[in-house]
């Protein structure tokens, strides 16, 4: 149920794999359990939600190439980079980017609610 608010929020532009790896680390089970959880809920995602990207043309040609040819690279040294990294240091680092993703996020709408209340102060005023 966690990983369908989570594919829901990531089609909204929230991110899905620092949410699971909490949610995952919060039900007690082992972290690296997380890995073929978050990838697994990425792939069921995407093949639903592509479609309506593509038919909208809500996506950047270019950036989706780059991430093409340079995931899988990625992918695999992410994957020797987690092997080897201690795991109360991952849940730190998880830890963190949970947070500062968070208040970024919070500061982006709280600006942009500001905006919005000016707008309507001007029209009105």
């Amino acid at each position: 149920f966690g990983n369908f608010i989570f594919g829901v929020l990531m089609n909204v532009g929230i991110g899905l794999f620092a949410p699971c790896m909490t949610l995952v680390y919060l039900l007690g089970m082992n972290p690296l359990a997380a890995f073929p959880i978050m990838m697994g809920s990425t792939a069921v995602l995407s093949v639903f939600s592509a479609g309506t990207f593509i038919r909208k043309g809500a996506f950047d040609a270019k950036a989706v190439l780059a991430v093409a040819i340079s995931g899988p690279i990625g992918v695999v040294l992410a994957a020797m980079l987690v092997k080897s990294m201690d795991m109360e240091m991952l849940k730190w680092l998880v830890a963190f980017i949970v947070i500062y993703t968070s208040w970024t996020m919070y500061a982006s709408w709280r600006a942009a609610r500001r905006s919005l209340v000016q707008l309507a102060v001007e029209r009105a005023g």
